[in-house]
C-alpha cells in the first residue's frame, strides 16, 4: 500500500519512466518536468526598431490570388496574422462586390515603409490587364500588431489636423491637374493612408473626391509640413525625421 501511495505521489511531481534493462530490473526512475520560460524575448519585450524581413505569401479565395507579406522573424506571430487577416477581409469585400462576373484577378500589395516597429501597406484589386478596381491600405504596430488609425499619427491632439489635412489635400490634388468635383470633408480614421519614410500620403478611392480621369488619386504630406500636429505620443514620433 505504502508503495502504491509513493508511486501517485510520484507521478503527480513529474514524469515516470520505468526501465526493465537498469540494474535490478524493477528500479523507477523519477523525471521532473523541463522548466517553462514565460518570459518574452527581447523582441517582444523592447520591440523591433529595423526593418522586418518579409516574404510573399498568397491564398486561393473564391478562386482569386490572395498575395499579402510574411514577416519572417520571431516575435511577429501577432504581425502576421493581423495582416493576413485585413487583407484576406479586404479580398472578401471585393469578391462581394465584384459578383458572379467578375474581372477581379487577384489582390496585390506594396509595402509603403517598413521600419521603426511600423509596417504600412497599400493593396488593391487586379483585373486582367493591370487594372485597379478597389484600393485599400493597412498600417500596423509591429509590437503589437495592432491596426494603426490616422489618429495615432498624430497623438491625442484636439483634432484640428483633421480639417488641415482635408483643406490641403484638396490643394494638392488640384495642383496635380485634377478636379475636385465633390465637398472635402475633414480627414478621419476611415481615411485611407499611409506611412511613407518622409511623411504621410492620404489615398482615395475612384471618385470619391476626383473625376475618372484622376483614377485613384494621392495627396503626399512631408513631415516637415505637419510637424505643429503631432504631440509626444504620435507613434510615427518612432521614425527617424523625429530622431
Amino acid at each position: 500500500m505504502l508503495f502504491v501511495l509513493l508511486l501517485i505521489v510520484s507521478m503527480l511531481l513529474g514524469c515516470i519512466t520505468h526501465d526493465p534493462d537498469a540494474a535490478g530490473g524493477d528500479e523507477t526512475t523519477v523525471l521532473a518536468d523541463p522548466p517553462v520560460d514565460f518570459t518574452p524575448g527581447p523582441l517582444t519585450s523592447a520591440g523591433r526598431r529595423t526593418p522586418l524581413p518579409l516574404s510573399e505569401r498568397s491564398e486561393i479565395i473564391d478562386g482569386v490570388e490572395v498575395s499579402f507579406p510574411h514577416a519572417c522573424c520571431d516575435g511577429m506571430e501577432l504581425l502576421n496574422i493581423a495582416v493576413c487577416t485585413a487583407i484576406t477581409d479586404f479580398a472578401l469585400r471585393c469578391v462581394e462586390e465584384a459578383g458572379e462576373a467578375s474581372a477581379l484577378c487577384g489582390i496585390r500589395y506594396e509595402v509603403e515603409y517598413n521600419d521603426r516597429g511600423l509596417l504600412s501597406l497599400k493593396a488593391w484589386a487586379e483585373d486582367a490587364v493591370g487594372g485597379i478596381l478597389s484600393l485599400d491600405a493597412f498600417n500596423f504596430d509591429c509590437d503589437t500588431g495592432r491596426r494603426i488609425c490616422l489618429s495615432d499619427c498624430f497623438g491625442s491632439l484636439d483634432g484640428s489636423y483633421r480639417f488641415a489635412l482635408g483643406d490641403r489635400a484638396a490643394e494638392k490634388l488640384r495642383a496635380q491637374g485634377h478636379q475636385v468635383i465633390s465637398f472635402v470633408p475633414p480627414v478621419d480614421d476611415s481615411s485611407l493612408f499611409c506611412i511613407t519614410f518622409d511623411g504621410l500620403t492620404l489615398l482615395y478611392r475612384k471618385y470619391e473626391l476626383c473625376g475618372a480621369e484622376a483614377g485613384y488619386p494621392e495627396a503626399h504630406f512631408e513631415f516637415n509640413e505637419l510637424a505643429r500636429y503631432f504631440t509626444e505620443d504620435a507613434i510615427v514620433r518612432r521614425m527617424a525625421y523625429f530622431d
